[in-house]
Formats: structure tokens, C-alpha cells, sequence
């Protein structure tokens, strides 16, 4: 079904943000220390 693909879609992009958000936060911390 196409719901499933969108569905499927959605939470990747959703992993990816969070990975790049998470990883710009320890950088971030990596800086200040």
C-alpha cells in the first residue's frame, strides 16, 4: 500500500534529522569543553 511506503518514508527522514540534530548537539558540547 502506498500509506506503508509513506509511513516508511516519514520515520526514516525522521531518524535522520534526529541523528543530524544529536550530532550537531555533541559537537556542540565538544566545542564548550
Amino acid at each position: 500500500m502506498e500509506a506503508t511506503k509513506i509511513l516508511s518514508i516519514t520515520l526514516m527522514l525522521i531518524y535522520l534529522v534526529r541523528d543530524l540534530f544529536y550530532a550537531g548537539i555533541e559537537a556542540e558540547n565538544g566545542k564548550v569543553k
